[in-house]
């Protein structure tokens, strides 16, 4: 019965691993295609509160 739980929260924790690992991977790759022009672009667009 507990065995059943420990490899619930073993699959959980493995898949938010996973989630987190493709999120980092994609937002590195995102950076590194757009370059400083998104950059100067997403930091002139959240200046102000209401727009960001």
């Amino acid at each position: 019965m507990t065995q059943n739980y420990v490899m619930i929260v073993m699959k959980l924790l493995g898949a938010l691993g996973l989630l987190i690992y493709g999120m980092k991977m994609m937002s590195d790759a995102l950076q590194k295609m757009a370059g400083p022009q998104l950059r100067h672009i997403l930091g002139r667009m959240t200046t102000n509160r209401l727009m960001a």
